[in-house]
Order: C-alpha cells, then sequence, then structure tokens
C-alpha cells in the first residue's frame, strides 16, 4: 500500500465508504477454516485494489483508517446465488470471493458507497445467525487471529471483526508470505497484552468502544 496516501477524515454514516463481508448463512463452516480463507481472501483483495490507480481513493480509505473503517457483514443462502453471482460479476468495485474447502461461501465486497451496489446485493439482510461454529485451530498456523471468549460476540459481528484484524495485519505486513492464519479465544488481558488488537466503535451490538479481537505472530 502506498502509504504517502493522505488520510480521508470520517464521514457521516449515509456517505462513508463499508466494506461488505458477504457469508452464506445456510452451509456449516469452522471458524478455524472461515479465517484463514478470509485471510487468503483479504490479501488478494488488498493486492487487487493496490493494482488499480482509479481505486486510490479507496486504498487511502483502507490503508489510513483502517481502525474505524466500516465492515458490514450480510448474509446470503443458496437461493440468492444465481442472480447474486451475476450482480458481483458485473461489478467494477473489487471483489473476492471467500473459498473453503473449494466451496465458495461468501465474498469481500468493496469498500463501496452503498449506491454503488445492485439491489439485489444491498438488501441482504446483515448476518445474525449461521452456522459458523466458532472452533480454535490452537496448534496450526504462524499468524494467530484471537477473539474474546470472555464476552457474548455473535457470528454477524465476529466475522468483521475478524476481517478487522486480517486486513491490519496484511496492512502491517504487506510483504508476507507463506501466512498460515490460526484462531484461538482469548481473554481481554491476553488480547491487549499482545498488541495489534482491535477495537469495535460500538454503533451497533455494543453500546460502547469494545475490544473484540488482535493479531499476533507466533
Amino acid at each position: 500500500m502506498n502509504e504517502s496516501l493522505t488520510p480521508i477524515p470520517a464521514l457521516p454514516p449515509e456517505n462513508e465508504m463499508k466494506l461488505y463481508i458477504l457469508i452464506r448463512s445456510d452451509v456449516p463452516v469452522k471458524a478455524s477454516d472461515l479465517v484463514p480463507a478470509m485471510g487468503r481472501a483479504f490479501k488478494t483483495h488488498m493486492d487487487l485494489s493496490a493494482s488499480k490507480e482509479e481505486w486510490e481513493e479507496r486504498n487511502n480509505f483502507y490503508f489510513h483508517i483502517q481502525p474505524a473503517y466500516p465492515k458490514i457483514c450480510k448474509r446470503y443462502k443458496a437461493k440468492n446465488i444465481k442472480k447474486l453471482d451475476a450482480d458481483i460479476e458485473a461489478l467494477t468495485i473489487p471483489c473476492v470471493p471467500i473459498v473453503v474447502h473449494d466451496e465458495n461461501v461468501g465474498y469481500i465486497v468493496g469498500p463501496a458507497y452503498r449506491h454503488e451496489l445492485p439491489k439485489n446485493l444491498d438488501s441482504l439482510q446483515l448476518m445474525q445467525e449461521c452456522l459458523v461454529e466458532i472452533d480454535e485451530s490452537v496448534n496450526a498456523g504462524n499468524v494467530g487471529i484471537g477473539y474474546r471468549n470472555d464476552i457474548e460476540i455473535p457470528a454477524g459481528k465476529l466475522i468483521p471483526q475478524f476481517g478487522h484484524a486480517l486486513q491490519k495485519f496484511w496492512c502491517e505486513n504487506t510483504e508476507a508470505s507463506d501466512v498460515i492464519f490460526a484462531v484461538k479465544g482469548k481473554t481481554l488481558q491476553t488480547i491487549k497484552s499482545e498488541g495489534n488488537y482491535i477495537t469495535d466503535a460500538g454503533r451497533t451490538f455494543f453500546t460502547q468502544p469494545t475490544v473484540t479481537t488482535n493479531f499476533f505472530i507466533k
């Protein structure tokens, strides 16, 4: 990423760019599989965005104000796939599939303004319930993605928080290679002591800024 880009101040919610994480809500997937898949997708997504000069504004937002950068997790089912795939194919903004065991279980779309999204994609419901099992892969990988297991964090909130941590990792380690992400539940004290932690802005599920996730090099 180009570190010389000028930071953009935060915008009112109706005018701000968001990054959309779309996840199948009708297929079972383990967090220990989903997080590495999201990690690969975020790397591809950032490389794709950085390769396009016309996406400089999006890259600026991506790189400089990540801690406040909104991510929205939306859900879709098998019945949505045909129309969604057509909308995805027609997009002119960055979009990368999330693939688990050769199956497409989601997409990373954006960053985008709401008016840039096709109606079908924009109308997808926010993720609430899904078949993501929040398990742990303690002994695999060389980069850990920690999540707080001492408070309730629903999957629809935790998935975007994973996205924040993965994006922050790639922003700070743009030249990294052969990265394998593992998932581990942690307490607040452990997450804070390891640094590189993500604080949710407290705009939706939480009523105040709340530390949720982090990444740590093993």
